[in-house]
């Protein structure tokens, strides 16, 4: 089976805490979670996100904001030894997507963002965890046009994405509403946890309404680094490090991914099926008869398509196999999680 690849955008407010997701979510997985792993193809730029990981243990020192120049990154998914995925990964300043590209010295990246979310396949929205206990705590009001979270502003450019491939007939991207530092969501909303987070995904329709819309299919994850609390700056106690489920968003890129590519596969084969019948009755029609005796070449040519037909039925039979394993295998990492498509929690 060929080895997917996919581009994937991360998109959210400044201070959202895009950048230190990332590194989280590499150093995890490049150690390792279940038999999955993560590896840059450039092995510096591997050595550079495991030192800045290792500063953060080691010094409590949180890993710089992006610049204005993107970050992007070519990446390996495994499981085991396996290749499953080639990840096209880059991380914009939050800037990026909230900035208006007309005014006087406007920031390059701005143009850069809009051309790269117009060929991604998964857009993480990430949002601060303040900001969203902030919300609870408020009853949970609808999306405001205008807030801390930049969420109606950057929703504009997630919502032309899934239209552009709607219209254009391609797999539709897959989308992660990430709620980062969620260790604060008890503290900001004044309930317990668990009821935070209970509140928080009960409602999470009137804050990011585009991740219920009918085509589109999102998961809600919320993620921490550590226990850091409201006093988090850009030095932490190293101590109280603690990183949860910062591995699953990309877990749910390939899933999707996979479904989407399963749903593809299966058109591709009804319709060889369907073909080769065709070429089947044709075959007959010319077998039958006194002329078959002056139908040799369209004889052959003929059987030569449905040969190569059975070929390709049974490759992307195989394919279709291994890809339905993958899904359910990783379907399975994903139980705790909300995932939405089409408006509805998958079951």
């Amino acid at each position: 089976m060929k080895i997917p690849e996919i581009k994937l955008t991360m998109l959210g407010a400044t201070g959202s805490g895009k950048t230190t997701l990332m590194h989280g979510m590499y150093a995890m997985l490049a150690s390792g979670v279940h038999g999955y792993h993560l590896f840059t193809q450039d092995p510096d730029d591997h050595l550079d996100l495991m030192e800045a990981w290792g500063t953060l243990l080691q010094h409590g020192e949180l890993p710089p904001p992006t610049p204005e120049k993107p970050t992007s990154y070519e990446m390996v998914f495994n499981y085991g030894l396996e290749a499953l995925l080639h990840l096209d990964f880059v991380d914009f300043r939050g800037g990026a997507g909230t900035e208006s590209g007309r005014k006087a010295g406007a920031h390059e990246d701005i143009g850069m963002l809009r051309a790269r979310l117009a060929e991604s396949n998964s857009i993480y929205l990430v949002l601060d965890g303040r900001h969203v206990g902030d919300w609870v705590k408020n009853g949970c009001p609808p999306m405001q046009a205008v807030g801390p979270m930049s969420i109606a502003v950057i929703g504009r450019a997630i919502l032309d994405l899934f239209q552009r491939s709607r219209d254009e007939g391609r797999p539709r991207p897959s989308l992660v509403v990430i709620i980062t530092k969620s260790d604060v969501l008890a503290e900001t909303s004044g309930l317990s946890r668990q009821d935070a987070m209970r509140m928080m995904i009960k409602n999470m329709r009137d804050l990011v309404p585009f991740a219920y819309y009918d085509g589109v299919t999102a998961m809600i994850c919320p993620v921490q680094l550590g226990e850091f609390g409201l006093d988090a700056g850009t030095a932490v106690d190293r101590s109280k490090v603690k990183p949860i489920f910062v591995h699953k968003p990309l877990i749910f890129s390939l899933m999707h991914y996979l479904t989407e590519q399963i749903a593809f596969d299966q058109q591709n084969l009804e319709g060889l099926r369907a073909g080769q019948a065709q070429a089947r009755k044709e075959l007959e029609e010319l077998n039958t008869g006194f002329r078959r005796h002056f139908r040799g070449d369209r004889i052959r040519r003929k059987s030569g398509e449905i040969d190569f037909a059975d070929d390709e039925i049974s490759g992307l039979r195989k394919d279709l196999g291994t890809a339905q394993q993958r899904a359910a295998q990783l379907m399975g990492e994903l139980d705790r999680l909300p995932i939405i498509r089409d408006g509805e929690e998958v079951k």
